[in-house]
Order: C-alpha cells, then structure tokens, then sequence
C-alpha cells in the first residue's frame, strides 16, 4: 500500500553493468507490462542508433504488474557510448557509459585494471531489528 508504482511513460529502475570482458554491458530495467522493449545505443558522435531486443519477462506484484526487460551487448569498441532504454512512446532519457580497454599489445594490464566497489542488498532493516 505504501509502495511507489511504476511511471508507465518511462522505463524505471535502469541498471548497468559490467560483463565478464571488459568490451560487455549488461542492461535490466522494469516497465508497464509491454510486449518488447529494445536499448538503443551509438557511441558518442554518431547519428544513428543502433538497436537491440529484450528479453522479457512479465511478473506479477501485488500493487501492479511489470515487465523485467534484460540485454546484454558486447564486442563495444572502446569510447563513450550514449543509450536509452525503452520503446516507442516509452523512451527514457539519454545517458552514457564509458567503455575502456585493460589490455595493452593483447596483454592484460595489471596497473591499469578496473576499480570498484560492489554493494548488495544488506538487507538493513532486518539486520537491524536482529542486533536492535
């Protein structure tokens, strides 16, 4: 009852990722229960979009229904890449992500390796009430 819905103009809790090699993107967000959903990127500079399918999923909260769009790309060139997720109609703002190579001469570069910090769900509220 106290639950915030979703905004059914746009795509809502957008989360980006890094893949397992350093050239991959992982892309999840949820929206209105919508057929298809695609990611459209183009590095920084270009005209044109390309564009790239979701794998959907429906799931059914109690407060409302959505879908759980994923997509991965890979093989990125390096360089700043702008993106929106979405559909027609439902597109969400224009960001970007930065894509960097840790390779030197085909050669994995231990000093310029990538950096950083990985937080989950600590489950808080729980926790607390287990020392409180």
């Amino acid at each position: 009852y106290n639950k915030t819905k979703l905004n059914e103009n746009i795509p809502n809790l957008l989360n980006i990722q890094y893949g397992k090699e350093w050239h991959t993107r992982t892309f999840t967000w949820q929206s209105k229960v919508m057929p298809r959903g695609y990611l459209r990127y183009r590095k920084a500079g270009e005209t044109k979009w390309n564009y790239k399918n979701t794998n959907t999923e429906i799931v059914y909260h109690i407060d409302q229904d959505c879908t759980i769009h994923r997509v991965i790309l890979r093989n990125l060139e390096e360089g700043i890449y702008e993106y929106q997720a979405g559909d027609e109609g439902c597109w969400g703002d224009v960001s970007t992500f930065e894509v960097k190579s840790y390779m030197k001469n085909g050669v994995y570069d231990r000093d310029a390796h990538i950096k950083f910090l990985h937080v989950s769900d600590q489950q808080a509220n729980i926790y607390s009430r287990l020392i409180g």
